[in-house]
Order: C-alpha cells, then structure tokens, then sequence
C-alpha cells in the first residue's frame, strides 16, 4: 500500500468507522436477526472484522508517518479522537480477540436463549473499546465508558 495514497479525509473515515461502525451496527444486530441466526451472526462477525481490518490497514500510516487526530467542534470545545501505537496497539488486541469471541461464540451459545442480546452487547462492548482507545480527553473517554 503506497502511504501517499491515504488522505486526510481517508484516514479520518477509517478512524470514524473502526469506532462507529460496531458501536452503531450494533443496534442492527436484533433486527437482521429476524431473517435468520446466521446471518445475524456473520453481521456480528462482520462488525468486528471490519474494525480489526481497518485498524491493520492504519499500520502502515501509524508506524512511519504519524499520529492520526481526528478533531470535531462542538459547543463546548474541540473533542479530538487520537491513533497513536499504543491506541492502534490496544485496538488490533481488542477486536482481534473480539473476531474470536464471536466466531467461537458460534457453537457455543447456539443452544442458549437471548443470543439477540449476547451479540448486540459483545458488539456494542467492541465499538465501545474502540472509542475508548483513541478518546484523547477525559470526556470522550467517560462517553466510552
């Protein structure tokens, strides 16, 4: 991957989407789930994957470029969202392990009740571990939380 090829703007839409995508895609999980188990459990699967994905693909940018800050004016300041290697680090921890989770949760819960909520929370905790790891500042990190 030519690093000169990722613009600002790319970057930002993958930080936006390794935090959002799970975090929000979350709430799908019961709804696709009336169509059937398993395609509410590879959207699950997807979810996490996609983060753990996005966040290898930040690598290269991370390691010989720099930090990514993602800024957002609000009405009570600037909320920034940092990558850096540690968050970048924590992240590729969390959602692979994540990737497993919900792939060995497959089998493993397949005869439990209410696994509508079991995949919404792993997800949900997922996007919320994402957020957490590139919050920069006590409130975004508390949001997370």
């Amino acid at each position: 991957m030519n690093l000169n090829n990722l613009t600002k703007e790319t970057l930002d839409l993958f930080v936006q989407l390794i935090v959002f995508m799970p975090f929000l895609g979350a709430f799908i999980v019961p709804v696709i789930s009336y169509m059937s188990s398993l395609t509410r459990n590879l959207f699950s699967l997807f979810l996490v994957l996609t983060s753990f994905l996005l966040s290898f693909a930040l690598i290269p940018h991370i390691l010989y470029i720099g930090n990514i800050s993602i800024e957002y004016q609000t009405g009570v300041g600037t909320t920034l969202f940092l990558v850096d290697k540690l968050g970048l680090f924590m992240a590729l921890c969390s959602s692979m392990i994540g990737s497993i989770i919900v792939l060995y949760s497959f089998g493993y819960i397949a005869s439990y009740q209410n696994q509508n909520e079991y995949y919404l929370m792993v997800v949900l905790f997922l996007g919320s571990m994402m957020g957490l790891v590139f919050s920069s500042n006590l409130i975004i990190m508390f949001i997370f939380w």
